[in-house]
């Protein structure tokens, strides 16, 4: 691998299954792709403990048939599941990443290495789905979903009415709901309206740090990609601490925890959730 390349390119997981020996007994990997500016990861959960008798791993390039790598999985831990790679240096083609389980068997991981700006602009942010054994994590996932056009006056989610004249009448239903939907997202697990403040992200590969500033405010927290479920969390101060660490009241953790889970969410995953806790704000 030659470590002077920089290739952008996203990757998807097309694959992941077993073979061999014992396959249907020894669980399966999980995958994760993300990219961020100047940096991309490749992250594997092993479904039981690595340390308990693994063997090896080896990619494989399947266009050429040639090992990309090969080491033992007890090399390549971070934990006791987690096994990740920085894939900037990897060129565009397939790939299968093997692991020899202690029962015998393989664990297999198929998955892509696409050219850099197919299917996105490579400076955008990706953060694939994670990837299961029968659900993979495409690149057409990425693609904005198209939603079919209704013509006007066809029954849809609302009519259209018009008037003699053919201007629209305005449905005062729609009005009411969206009214009260407003009011809702006011009130549950929306940003409070904390003027002049704003978020700085800094990325080192699979952490970093994401700023709360607000005028003499800075609020520095560890961000981190999850795992499993999890997509990802930033570590935050317990309630006992927050004083002491953030120097600002405790009155206002809920307040600031808010405006920061939401711009997160806005600006790194707008599909998720998330859920604030006394020591986290983890996103699903």
């Amino acid at each position: 691998m030659d470590n002077s390349i920089i290739n952008e390119g996203i990757i998807e997981i097309i694959k992941i299954k077993n073979t061999g020996k014992n396959a249907r007994q020894i669980g399966t990997l999980t995958g994760r792709f993300v990219r961020y500016p100047n940096a991309q990861q490749l992250s594997v959960w092993l479904p039981e403990n690595g340390w308990q008798g693994y063997g090896n791993l080896r990619i494989i390039n399947t266009k050429t048939n040639t090992i990309f790598e090969e080491q033992t999985v007890t090399n390549k831990l971070n934990g006791s599941v987690l096994m990740t790679w920085g894939t900037l240096a990897w060129l565009p083609s397939t790939y299968c990443l093997e692991i020899e389980h202690p029962k015998g068997g393989l664990h297999c991981l198929y998955f892509n290495k696409l050219e850099e700006d197919e299917v996105v602009p490579k400076d955008k942010i990706v953060e694939m789905e994670t990837a299961y054994a029968g659900k993979p994590s495409l690149a057409s996932s990425l693609l904005p979903k198209k939603t079919p056009k209704v013509k006007e006056g066809e029954d849809s989610m609302w009519r259209v009415y018009k008037d003699g004249f053919g201007n629209p009448i305005p449905n005062l239903d729609r009005g009411i709901r969206d009214n009260a939907m407003a009011s809702l997202n006011e009130i549950f697990n929306t940003a409070p309206k904390n003027e002049y403040a704003r978020l700085e992200y800094e990325n080192m590969g699979r952490g970093g740090y994401v700023t709360y500033v607000e005028a003499d405010i800075r609020i520095r927290l560890w961000h981190e990609i999850g795992g499993g479920d999890c997509h990802w969390y930033i570590e935050t101060p317990k309630p006992e601490d927050w004083e002491k660490e953030t120097k600002t009241p405790l009155s206002r953790r809920r307040d600031i925890l808010l405006f920061i889970a939401n711009t997160v969410r806005r600006d790194q995953g707008p599909s998720w959730r998330f859920e604030i806790r006394d020591t986290e704000i983890a996103y699903y």
